[in-house]
């Protein structure tokens, strides 16, 4: 896949990288949320997000951002409370 934009999201419950796949001028960018894990084989410490960040770190090809908290609706913020789904 060459000078492509793919945005993997969900990368959080990824186990395997898939970064190698991509061609000449192609820009990937990863999103995920490692508070929003749920499967039982995973952990904050060994998602697909967190080996792809850890991997890259500091590679003159990439770049990471942490963001310090999201932006969601009332019935999101209401429904992740009520649920506990990601808990």
């Amino acid at each position: 896949m060459k000078h492509a934009y793919v945005e993997v999201d969900r990368l959080h419950t990824a186990r395997v990288p898939f970064v190698t796949w991509v061609g000449l001028g192609t820009k990937v960018v990863c999103v995920g949320n490692i508070a929003q894990i749920d499967t039982a084989y995973l952990n904050e410490g060994s998602s697909g997000l967190t080996f792809v960040v850890d991997r890259f770190k500091g590679g003159k090809h990439s770049g990471h951002v942490t963001l310090q908290r999201g932006e969601r609706s009332r019935l999101g913020d209401h429904a992740a409370e009520v649920l506990k789904f990601y808990q």
